[in-house]
């Protein structure tokens, strides 16, 4: 092997932190480096001097001599004038400072660089062909250069190595062991290369006894260590030995052992020899673990700079999640996953998201009595530091641990790792569960932290655009409910539109919206959706305060598990057999300008309370909705004056033509009366004529008719006339029969049949009778009203005495009066009549007439059934005379 001493004027004065290794491609570009070789070309990284031509970089570098004798010793390797070229570097007083070794690597070379020990003696030029081990060949420096740049093919050095072991040896049979981990006390360990009558051994695995075994003494004191094999050779009879030599750099152990076999017992030459192949294993282990350690380094780096990119991406729960999902089944290989939001402060938990065998320990974690805060994912959060678990049951493991492991049995799942979401106020919980067992190696635990922050940052950020964009509808949401306000045509109207602005925001199985009316103290259901919108339209008597639908000044959600606690068939009967009352629901009151207005209902599926950010919304929007309602009622009264405003002015202008129409009626009856009397005279003076039988009957006919006419007319003069209030004793019976007189026509003309059922003691009362005929003939004109589209067209009025009263029955067989409509019948101006049909006075002027009169008016009524109106009078006693 030809060698070189290169003298170099500079001080070599380049870190090498161990043996450098460079790879050259034909071209003499670098296409390998480890950190030690980047060092001596004046680089920082491995990466930096890739692609560069090393005798340019050596020149730049300051070491020029080298790269000369380097270029040399490449012309050599590639020429083929030798397997193998090797020169020293020495500095200006002689010292060696670096061994250079070129060998064969493909088309091109591999160069390994050694820093020379500080007790090298200054050497001389190697003689070719001869090794300064053994004269005999040179495999040993063969075998050292290709372990030194083994950082690919380690398997094939380490074999090689065992061959030149056993050659140099004098070996039966050698091996390389690998140990299962170089970090802690070794355990067990794997042949990676064996030989001779070692071969069969190859890729099996073997423990480290206790001592006396020599294989683990060897390894735990560092020392080459000779053993003789029990027993004897059973062809020669001769005793075998075992040499193992351990694997050590630096005083520290590097994972692995050379063993031999041999025949006869190895000498201090052997022990040196096997200790120094021994090193080159070790540092080619050594080299090879950083390698892969560079390699897992720079894998783990794209991976996390992949899934960052893969996560920036996607800003949205739909979209982050799914993707999440991707990235941690195919590069974690996890089989599930889930993530929480977790406040310590509050101990509130929002479970974002899960999948796999995610799915199991969310619903494991969720169905326990202890939750969330009670499992180690729970201490991880609080303590904001991993947990990784070869398994499924952490140590210390709480119940609701166990509950987990319970329920990840028979499920991919055998390791877990905890990692804690810490971005900013973000706090949360990262879970992964792993198909197999696993260490979690240092590497593997910073991986997944890392992994870890970049999820929380994503997960930090979709939260708040998620919060952002919550504000924003919330917030549209409120001003559409203001427009609303101002836009509807009625109470009703607007309250429909509110649910339907709340719906798109809050979706649910139901609403209904509710106001308190004041004039009957009743919660009347103003508008209704969904399941619940049979509700639209009905009362119920207002809850006690300690009912869950008390309505209460301040924004307080109540919880409902059952709808059907509110709507009870005593408090309502209509809701109480409609399915949709079986529902779950949230009840909001509603308060504007310090006082309660109703409330708000949202109805999900029973047993499925509406998730807190629906409640939150609609806690929010609560002061909108009753803004909202309290404007809609402002209108809604404003509009019912206008009306009134309306009404009146209507019935003043009809007042005046009653008035101008009374007393044109007084004088056409006046002017009819005067005739009437005159032919009811002349017919009483026929009569004492000589007349048949026929003429006499028809004078009759006459004189009765014309005396009706005179009676109608009479009446209309009284009915007309304006008179000063005068309380006198009246003959009910009598006013009754001169009223129906006045509508004896109409009712006949409406089909009405009349039935009479006067008390035959002719009761009397103390009253005006211009006033009380008025209470009469407005009663008989509502139910003859009534009736208008009945059936059965009947009318009675009967009088009765009751305790020193006397009562006036009016009842009629029309369609009666409804139940939300009675309480109203004596309010002024009120009507059901069409417009241009009724003035909504009549009752509430008698009852007016009445109450004076010191007496009551009452109805009664059954829908479908006609109404009954009741007069009641002081009775009046007439003395005897």
């Amino acid at each position: 092997m030809p060698a070189l001493d290169v003298p170099v004027d500079e001080p070599f004065d380049t870190p090498l932190g161990g043996d450098a290794v460079l790879r050259l491609d034909a071209a003499g570009r670098v296409t390998f480096a480890n950190l030690a070789a980047a060092h001596l070309l004046g680089a920082e990284s491995a990466l930096a001097v890739v692609g560069d031509d090393t005798t340019h970089a050596l020149r730049r570098s300051g070491q020029g001599s080298a790269a000369l004798a380097l270029h040399s010793a490449v012309d050599a390797v590639r020429a083929r004038a030798s397997t193998r070229a090797a020169f020293t570097v020495h500095d200006a007083l002689g010292t060696p400072v670096a061994h250079w070794q070129v060998t064969p690597h493909g088309t091109g070379v591999s160069i390994v660089v050694r820093p020379a020990a500080p007790d090298d003696p200054p050497a001389d030029p190697p003689v070719p062909n001869e090794s300064r081990d053994d004269p005999r060949d040179d495999s040993f420096d063969e075998v050292a250069g290709e372990l030194a740049g083994a950082s690919d093919d380690l398997d094939r050095a380490l074999e090689r190595l065992a061959a030149v072991a056993r050659t140099r040896l004098g070996g039966d049979g050698a091996c390389v062991l690998m140990l299962g981990d170089a970090g802690a006390e070794p355990r067990d360990a794997r042949i990676v290369a064996a030989n001779g009558t070692l071969a069969t051994l190859g890729g099996q695995a073997t423990e480290l006894h206790e001592p006396p075994s020599p294989l683990h003494h060897a390894i735990t004191t560092r020392r080459v260590v000779v053993s003789a094999l029990p027993g004897a050779d059973r062809h020669s009879g001769a005793r075998r030995y075992l040499l193992v030599a351990p694997f050590v750099v630096g005083g520290a152990r590097a994972g692995g052992a050379l063993c031999v076999v041999t025949a006869r017992e190895p000498g201090p030459r052997e022990r040196a020899l096997a200790e120094r192949l021994a090193e080159h294993g070790a540092l080619a282990m050594r080299n090879r673990r950083q390698t892969l350690a560079d390699e897992r380094g720079a894998r783990d780096a794209r991976l996390l700079a992949g899934a960052a990119r893969i996560l920036a991406r996607h800003v949205t729960p739909q979209t982050l999640y799914p993707a999440l999902a991707r990235v941690v089944r195919e590069a974690l290989g996890a089989c599930g996953f889930t993530v929480t939001l977790a406040d310590v402060d509050t101990g509130h938990v929002d479970w974002l998201y899960s999948e796999g065998t995610g799915d199991d320990v969310a619903e494991a974690v969720r169905a326990s009595v202890g939750g969330f805060w009670e499992c180690a994912g729970g201490g991880v959060v609080r303590d904001g530091a991993p947990l990784f678990v070869d398994g499924t049951l952490p140590a210390p493991a709480s119940d609701v641990d166990r509950a987990v492991d319970e329920r990840l049995r028979g499920t991919p799942a055998h390791a877990l790792a905890l990692l804690p979401l810490v971005a900013d106020e973000t706090r949360g919980l990262l879970a992964l569960q792993f198909p197999e067992r696993r260490a979690f190696d240092e590497a593997g635990r910073r991986l997944l932290a890392d992994f870890a922050a970049h999820v929380a940052v994503a997960v930090r950020n979709t939260t708040l655009l998620v919060t952002r964009e919550r504000e924003r509808d919330r917030a549209a949401a409120a001003a559409d409910i203001a427009r609303v306000a101002l836009d509807a045509a009625s109470t009703e109207a607007g309250a429909a539109a509110i649910l339907g602005v709340l719906d798109r925001l809050v979706p649910s199985q139901g609403k209904a919206l509710s106001l308190l009316r004041d004039q009957t103290g009743q919660v009347e259901c103003t508008a209704a959706s969904g399941t619940i919108a049979f509700l639209r339209g009905l009362r119920s008597p207002r809850a006690p305060r300690t009912a869950p639908r008390a309505v209460d000044t301040r924004v307080r959600p109540v919880l409902v598990d059952d709808l059907r606690r509110i709507l009870t068939p005593e408090r309502c009967p209509p809701a109480a057999v409609q399915p949709g009352t079986a529902a779950s629901a949230v009840v909001v009151p509603l308060v504007a300008r310090g006082r309660a207005l109703g409330d708000l209902v949202v109805t999900t599926p029973l047993g499925e309370p509406l998730p807190a950010d629906g409640r939150d919304a609609l806690v929010q929007l609560a002061a909108p909705v009753a803004l909202a309602m309290d404007a809609l009622l402002l209108n809604e009264e404003r509009r019912r004056r206008v009306v009134e405003e309306r009404q009146m002015m209507e019935q003043l202008r009809q007042a005046e033509k009653m008035a101008a129409l009374g007393e044109l009626v007084a004088g056409v009856a006046h002017e009819i009366n005067n005739p009437l009397t005159g032919i009811s005279a002349f017919a009483e003076l026929l009569l004492d004529d000589v007349l048949t039988d026929e003429q006499r009957e028809s004078v009759r006919l006459i004189k009765r008719e014309a005396d009706r006419a005179v009676g109608v007319v009479r009446d209309l003069l009284a009915f007309s006339r304006k008179t000063e209030p005068a309380y006198t004793p009246l003959d009910l019976n009598d006013l009754i029969e001169r009223t129906l007189r006045l509508r004896a026509y109409a009712l006949r003309a409406a089909g009405v049949e009349v039935e009479l059922a006067l008390d035959p003691a002719r009761p009397v009362v103390l009253g005006d009778e211009a006033k009380l005929q008025q209470v009469l003939l407005n009663v008989l004109l509502n139910a003859e009203h009534a009736m208008r589209d009945a059936a059965e067209r009947r009318l009675t009025v009967a009088t009765r005495r009751e305790r020193g009263r006397v009562v006036v029955s009016v009842a009629d067989t029309g369609a009666g009066i409804a139940p939300d409509v009675l309480p109203r019948i004596f309010e002024p101006f009120f009507t059901t009549k069409p417009a241009g049909e009724g003035t909504g006075l009549g009752l509430s002027v008698s009852y007016g007439i009445v109450q004076a009169h010191g007496g009551e008016l009452h109805a009664e009524s059954a829908p479908g059934g006609g109404a009954r109106l009741d007069v009641v009078l002081p009775a009046h006693h007439v003395p005897a005379p």
